[in-house]
């Protein structure tokens, strides 16, 4: 079921293709392959990790982050936004836990993005909003059809994970 951020992704990609996209698709592409793997047959969490710090790596290239501070800084980047990804796995143990806490983290960042500080193009946050509530059709019940999977929880976690970057570099 958390293939659909995977999706959502690629969809963004088709719809706005340019080198900012290209880019992101294949960090969140890293990310969800890795994890899917993990679904599949567990991995261990250093291979996962160093997969998760080469999509963090090209998340920060295409926000220019590499330019922008200094190397002890960056290593607290890294910490901070692969923090933030890793709060989203265990997440996807809980029915609806994933797409709500989705819902919650982006729709305030729709709010501040339109009327306080416009730090990102709208589809990157209404793409995964679209997202969340096609898994919560299938996920958000007492017996879920579906799970979002460490596929779904670190997909979008990478997600927020960029979108909060953006936020903070912009303002």
């Amino acid at each position: 079921g958390g293939v659909v951020f995977w999706i959502a992704s690629l969809m963004l990609l088709i719809f706005i293709p340019n080198e900012f996209n290209i880019w992101f698709f294949i960090a969140i592409t890293i990310v969800a392959a890795i994890s899917m793997f993990d679904d599949v047959k567990r991995i261990s969490v250093w291979t996962q990790l160093l997969f998760h710090i080469v999509a963090v790596s090209i998340a920060f290239y295409i926000a220019e982050l590499f330019v922008v501070i200094t190397w002890w800084n960056l290593l607290f980047a890294y910490i901070l936004f692969i923090g933030v990804m890793y709060s989203f796995k265990p997440m996807d143990d809980v029915n609806g836990m994933t797409g709500l806490y989705t819902l919650a983290a982006l729709l305030p960042m729709v709010y501040v993005n339109q009327y306080i500080e416009s730090f990102i193009h709208i589809d990157y946050l209404l793409f995964p909003i679209i997202g969340a509530f096609i898994l919560l059709v299938f996920n958000l019940r007492k017996d879920a059809a579906t799970t979002a999977g460490s596929v779904g929880s670190m997909t979008i976690g990478f997600w927020v994970s960029f979108l909060l970057m953006m936020l903070i570099i912009k303002s």
